[in-house]
């Protein structure tokens, strides 16, 4: 998979289709493939301040941060 086609083609669909926090979390999973933790970090915590409880959110949030050396507040996820 081409990680910056993905993230470039999910940015303008979720810019084309702002409130859909699926395309949203899938953009940051993309991200964070992408090896941009901190923009991924940035996506997950937009779509988990609208539904809490979003379990992709939840897993670029926690790898995200794992990622970014912050252990304590991944295993909080």
């Amino acid at each position: 998979m081409n990680h910056p086609d993905a993230v470039a083609s999910l940015q303008q669909a979720a810019d084309l289709v702002p409130n859909n926090l699926t395309i949203r979390s899938r953009h940051g999973l993309a991200l964070l493939r992408a090896e941009r933790p901190a923009e991924a970090l940035t996506v997950a915590d937009q779509v988990l301040a609208r539904e809490p409880d979003h379990g992709t959110a939840l897993l670029v949030r926690s790898d995200a941060l794992s990622t970014l050396g912050r252990y304590d507040e991944a295993a909080d996820v």
